[in-house]
């Protein structure tokens, strides 16, 4: 008898980072919860000379927000 696999992890959230208007800057993917990674985005931008951490230090209202869930196994 086969027993189903057990799958172990969390869900992988697609996020968009907005600017005040709703524009979206950027589409990333995290497993931590939105709120967890848009403060390490924040951290990051102090430092950063990517253009996201530039433009987080310029949009400082910026927001995410959950673009889709893929749950674990998923694809």
């Amino acid at each position: 008898m086969a027993s189903n696999p057990v799958i172990i992890g969390r869900a992988t959230l697609i996020y968009a980072l907005q600017d005040a208007q709703g524009r979206t800057r950027y589409i990333g993917k995290t497993i931590r919860t939105l709120s967890e990674r848009l403060a390490q985005h924040r951290r990051a931008a102090h430092k950063s000379k990517l253009p996201i951490g530039r433009w987080l230090r310029k949009n400082p209202n910026a927001s995410i927000i959950l673009v889709e869930r893929v749950e674990v196994g998923g694809d």
